[in-house]
């Protein structure tokens, strides 16, 4: 029972390792420089060590099982949907839980089609459906015949090395990614205030202009009223009349300048409107 849990352990281990290679080598052909998609400081994404042992332990056993349909050998085609099922579950809840614990996703496939929360979608589960039979067909057989060839005693030891160092860099990575999420949290708050703040001081800047408007109309009224009343405003009104009763005359000789100057004071009017 023990060399069969370290047997599983340092399966996920390895795994872990290839899948942390190839998927940063990935990353890193678009960008040309490289991308260390891990989430841990070491040379290891555990998702594909779970996936693996997950595999291996679930449909291991499965995959050798001679099914047929109409004389057809379908055993591999069931293979493939229950391995994308698996790896989509697997997926699917180590983003949920990892985006819960750390306020942080590693990857988000909301700009692919048919996608899940942004957690999985079609393209990546047929991967995984591929993955999985080349890995139960080809891959798993000849590792686990290789790593059963190490005798127990040295296959426990390096488990327990690696074992260790893996557990130091996951409290360390740990530390690291809770205290990134208790700054984003400070930096939430911080921006939420800040728009708080943005908002109360917009409404009191429209009630402040709207008052001084208010004053200045009055202000306006008043100086019209008095202007009215005074003897010098009833003459240069009354030359106002005259010089508007002329400039009417003269717009009806000149209906074409007249259609100008119309054109000209709407769009005056349209550069008030928006400028006001």
């Amino acid at each position: 029972m023990v060399e069969k849990i370290v047997f599983y352990v340092l399966t996920f281990f390895l795994y872990s390792a290839v899948g942390w290679f190839f998927e940063s080598c990935y990353c890193s052909v678009r960008p040309r420089k490289w991308i260390n998609r891990g989430f841990l400081y070491g040379p290891m994404c555990p998702i594909y060590g779970s996936g693996a042992v997950m595999l291996s332990v679930a449909l291991g056993r499965f995959s050798r099982l001679p099914i047929y349909w109409n004389s057809f050998f379908v055993t591999p085609v069931f293979t493939f949907l229950l391995g994308a099922l698996l790896a989509d579950v697997l997926e699917f809840f180590t983003s949920l839980v990892m985006e819960k614990l750390f306020h942080a996703r590693w990857w988000d496939y909301s700009q692919k089609k048919f996608n899940l929360q942004g957690r999985i979608c079609l393209t990546h589960t047929l991967y995984w459906g591929g993955a999985t039979l080349i890995f139960l067909y080809f891959i798993d057989p000849r590792v686990s015949a290789l790593l059963l060839s190490i005798p127990a005693l040295q296959r426990m030891i390096v488990t327990g090395v690696i074992f260790a160092v893996f557990l130091v860099d996951l409290i360390l990575t740990v530390k690291k990614t809770a205290d990134l999420r208790k700054l984003t949290v400070k930096i939430d708050a911080l921006t939420k205030e800040l728009n708080r703040l943005r908002a109360e001081t917009s409404e009191k800047a429209k009630e402040l202009s709207a008052e001084i408007r208010e004053q200045m109309d009055a202000s306006m009224e008043n100086a019209r009223k008095l202007f009215q009343q005074n003897k010098i405003a009833a003459q240069l009104n009354e030359k106002a009349q005259q010089g508007r009763e002329k400039m009417i005359r003269f717009f009806r000789i000149n209906p074409g300048l007249r259609r100008r100057v119309a054109d000209k004071l709407d769009e005056l009017r349209e550069l008030m409107e928006r400028y006001r």
